[in-house]
């Protein structure tokens, strides 16, 4: 529900620019659908949009204050926008009224968004989930879910196959589930080879529950694949990079766009990052590591330095000594991360992808994590779902976590979740200044 209402926040952001250039048309000569006038207010709003729902609108803003400063901010950055490419163009600029009177009316409605979007949380529990599975299994539910969960559910009960079984006329799964009123039954391999458990959660069905194997839930709720249930036939699916003929063509054109865009930005950075490492810490402008590509193929990564030299070859931490200052704040900011423009360039990662490792490191994991290797099978990225999903890791738990959330784009791969990802990966960068 969440959703529609950030998609409606962001459709009510163009209708309102759109219909300010028309009532500010009527009776004055000037047409709003003449020249290049239209264009420019359909790229104020979207880029007001994208602004507005990088800098938390409507859903993650705590307080109408935050609101309010957030559609401010969004406004002056999609004037700004426009301005620059209008000036740019020589076209006309759009009328200051719009853009006064744009911001005026944006407060309220994101008010209003932001109002609904509490309403819907407040009724988060709505989805009571008991979920048949092993202790662990629901400790990843539950930690699902409290964190960047896809949809809202609680977990109301975990429990195993073997501890509700039906003995006579007890149920006691179908009595757990009208005790606890709950409304969807999650189920793992092992409950769906227990005839009792099974017949139970049939008849729940029945009367009205909604039933989910594990991995589905997984899969829906929280935006991963499980590797507890994880077989070989799981992997048979297409995957759009290796099997449709528009996407990987289309892909590379917009990394290309993307490259086209960001190397003036690389120029600048390159040369402030210069002068500040003569006296925050001298070395060398780049870092390069191998990583592993697409195919397993090896390619040279390329970073902003932000250690003394010879110090970036192991995992880090934050409060890893070894970081210069200028490293800390280009860290901080993922701005380290540009000059993989180049390697984008180079066809070696993509703008949107699983985020490349370490060789010595995959040779580890891939003895020690089932289907690792399958992650190679596209080729990287500068930002990644999982990256989204859970952030940096630095042991075998997090890899092994981290290629849930892979597992789950690659089975998902498409347009549509690559531009979820780069507008969430901007959100996450306006918020926490890095991911």
């Amino acid at each position: 529900m969440q959703k529609w209402i950030r998609l409606v926040s962001s459709v009510g952001v163009i209708a309102t620019f759109v219909a300010l250039g028309m009532i500010h048309g009527s009776g004055n000569g000037y047409n709003l659908f003449q020249d290049s006038r239209l264009a420019s207010t359909l790229l104020l709003a979207t880029a007001t949009a994208i602004a507005g729902y990088s800098l938390g609108l409507p859903d993650a803003v705590a307080t109408r204050r935050g609101v309010a400063l957030a559609s401010a901010a969004s406004a002056l950055f999609g004037a700004v926008s426009v301005s620059l490419v209008a000036l740019a163009v020589g076209a006309p600029i759009l009328p200051r009224a719009v853009l006064g009177y744009g911001v005026l009316a944006l407060i309220p409605w994101q008010l209003l968004c932001w109002r609904a979007t509490t309403d819907v949380e407040a009724s988060a529990t709505a989805t009571r989930v008991i979920a048949v599975v092993n202790p662990l299994s629901g400790d990843e539910i539950e930690a699902g879910l409290a964190s960047q969960s896809e949809r809202r559910a609680e977990l109301v009960a975990t429990v195993q196959a073997c501890d509700v079984e039906a003995t006579g006329v007890i149920r006691p799964l179908e009595a757990l589930a009208n005790e606890l009123e709950a409304n969807m039954i999650v189920v793992d391999q092992e409950a769906q080879i227990n005839e009792s458990v099974v017949a139970q959660v049939a008849n729940l069905h029945a009367e009205g529950s909604r039933v989910r194997s594990l991995s589905m839930f997984m899969e829906e709720w929280i935006g991963k694949v499980p590797l507890s249930e994880l077989e070989r036939t799981s992997l048979f699916f297409d995957v759009s990079e290796l099997h449709s003929s528009a996407y990987p063509r289309l892909k590379r054109v917009f990394d290309l766009t993307f490259c086209i865009a960001a190397l003036p930005l690389l120029a600048v950075l390159s040369i402030v990052v210069s002068i500040g490492n003569l006296f925050g810490g001298r070395g060398s402008l780049l870092f390069r590591q191998e990583r592993v590509g697409k195919g397993g193929e090896i390619f040279e990564i390329l970073k902003f330095r932000t250690m003394h030299d010879s110090g970036e070859n192991h995992w880090t931490t934050d409060d890893d000594d070894r970081i210069t200052p200028v490293g800390r704040l280009l860290r901080r900011s993922h701005l380290d991360e540009l000059p993989q423009v180049v390697n984008i360039l180079r066809g070696e990662i993509s703008l949107v992808g699983p985020r490349p490792e370490q060789a010595d490191y995959v040779e580890e994991l891939a003895e020690k994590l089932p289907f690792y290797n399958v992650r190679h099978i596209i080729r990287p990225g500068l930002t990644g779902w999982a990256q989204l999903k859970l952030g940096y890791t630095n042991d075998l738990a997090g890899a092994a976590e981290k290629l849930q959330y892979e597992l789950f784009y690659l089975r998902h791969q498409g347009f549509g979740l690559d531009a979820r990802i780069l507008v969430k990966t901007l959100r996450h960068l306006f918020q926490k200044g890095g991911m």
